[in-house]
């Protein structure tokens, strides 16, 4: 399905035409698989036989019971009856719920109507979509921070119910720069699979937050300057930001990717220079 035309995968529907304009960088979630998500640039934080690292399928396998388990082997699906599942949608940022009115109030539905902060926002005959009041914003700036080094404690960390996730950040290792309490606002101005520009404007130093997956092939910049990323939340981004205004800049390059591109050219070279000799 991935390699066909969307066209021939995906009928016209109103609600694809309007959820990718009104959702922009913030998560969705729904019963839909990854492929539509994909087609219609939608940030879902599930997926079928998605490609995801192992500490991320930790995380939300443990947003069941709290506890660390094993990741599914091919799926990512999000626990939608589990016991901390509104603050994990929450800490994601997942700002909206798009409901198939045939599911109706159905067991394989996230109970939604249960919650006040869902405020509907769109529907038509075939669907209804419902904005999540209390989700955090993709990135933010934090004031503190909490050290914790095993996976369980920070599950236990962040699962706990006076957890306060938005002002603080549970990291595995002291940040270069202390963060300290005042006002402060990160913009996100570019959002692409490999680049993200990040506008930052603060009273004081803060953490940045951003709600997507810690890999090491992410790099940074602040105004230009090399800049660590660290993991933050079991699986996610973090980064030590000085007062005033900046633009953070992220790009995914990792050394597997540079060195496979090294191989590929000494290989060329080397199937050249053999064709030569063979041709002498």
């Amino acid at each position: 399905m991935p390699f066909d035309p969307r066209e021939y995968v995906f009928p016209s529907m109103k609600m694809l035409e309007y959820m990718p304009k009104e959702a922009g960088v913030n998560r969705v979630l729904g019963n839909f698989g990854g492929e539509m998500a994909a087609s219609f640039q939608l940030l879902f934080t599930e997926g079928y036989d998605a490609v995801y690292q192992k500490r991320y399928g930790e995380f939300m396998s443990s947003v069941r019971d709290g506890f660390l388990g094993q990741p599914e082997r091919s799926v990512v699906q999000f626990p939608k009856s589990g016991l901390f599942a509104e603050q994990t949608l929450q800490l994601l940022g997942v700002k909206y719920y798009i409901h198939k009115k045939s599911d109706a109030r159905y067991g394989w539905v996230y109970p939604f109507w249960k919650l006040p902060q869902y405020v509907p926002v769109w529907s038509d005959e075939y669907f209804e979509v419902y904005r999540n009041d209390k989700a955090l914003p993709r990135a933010f700036l934090a004031s503190s921070y909490q050290i914790a080094t095993e996976d369980q404690k920070i599950l236990d960390t962040l699962h706990d119910q006076t957890f306060d996730a938005r002002n603080t950040v549970v990291l595995e290792e002291k940040p270069g720069i202390e963060p300290m309490a005042g006002d402060g606002k990160a913009d996100i101005t570019r959002y692409t699979p490999n680049e993200i520009l990040i506008k930052t404007s603060s009273a004081a130093p803060k953490l940045l937050f951003l709600s997507d997956v810690y890999d090491k092939g992410w790099k940074a910049t602040i105004d230009g300057s090399s800049a660590l990323i660290y993991r933050a939340d079991y699986d996610f981004r973090a980064m030590g930001v000085p007062a005033g205004e900046h633009i953070i800049r992220m790009t995914y390059w990792p050394q597997s990717f540079a060195l496979g591109l090294w191989l590929a050219a000494v290989g060329l070279v080397a199937l050249c220079i053999l064709v030569f000799i063979i041709r002498i």
